[in-house]
């Protein structure tokens, strides 16, 4: 096909582009990082609760970044010192099933969600029952922050829109996609919950809460 595609946040660009300097095809636009940002969310996770040693990681084996989400969870893991307790689900039903038995203080001490749409549909059921478990949890967008996870780094999805209309406007006036290079996010976004943290018992400290971009009240 012929017709320029733009794309404003995509978890992994190099599964349909060759390359992030040209696509090779019709296609172009912003990478969200969500791979990139993994160590960052897990070194966000042991800042929020110091004490944490074991973190449970969940993953769907059906998504389109399984492996790749999990090999950078695990490397990240084990260059911070933290052991993870993986959760396998593959369906929000699943997820919400499991919740229960898996997603306790029993098993870890703190949780990370991975950018998996099946898993991420079905995070706001399972917010009361891990905050019961009083376990922080770092989230992989900004959106999860607002319905009750602790805190997320992440791209600002507003502002990926303002990004990609400059990529837009450039193929409008002669441009081709392959010609454009994909685009990291320009605006990264440390928002941080601190309901959820009262909720949970959590002391943020003051200096993170200083670096935060936004403090949800």
């Amino acid at each position: 096909r012929n017709i320029p595609v733009v794309f404003l946040s995509a978890g992994n660009p190099l599964a349909f582009a060759k390359s992030y300097a040209s696509s090779g095809n019709n296609l172009t636009g912003i990478s969200t990082s969500t791979l990139d940002l993994t160590a960052k969310r897990l070194e966000l996770l042991k800042e929020l609760a110091p004490g944490i040693k074991r973190v449970i990681s969940l993953h769907n084996p059906n998504g389109p970044n399984y492996e790749e989400n999990l090999n950078a969870t695990r490397e990240a893991a084990r260059k911070l010192g933290l052991d993870l307790v993986e959760v396998n689900v593959t369906s929000s039903d699943e997820l919400v099933m499991k919740s229960k038995e898996f997603l306790t203080r029993k098993r870890a001490d703190g949780i990370v969600y991975p950018p998996d749409a099946q898993v991420n549909a079905a995070q706001r059921l399972i917010y009361p029952q891990v905050n019961r478990e009083r376990l922080p949890s770092v989230a992989p967008n900004i959106g999860n922050v607002h319905e009750g996870a602790l805190a997320t780094y992440a791209a600002d999805y507003y502002a990926l829109g303002q990004q990609g209309a400059v990529i837009v406007d450039k193929i409008l006036k002669g441009s081709r996609p392959m010609d454009l290079p994909i685009e990291q996010p320009f605006k990264l976004m440390l928002v941080i919950n601190l309901k959820t943290a009262k909720a949970i018992g959590l002391k943020i400290s003051n200096e993170l809460l200083l670096r935060a971009d936004k403090v949800i009240e």
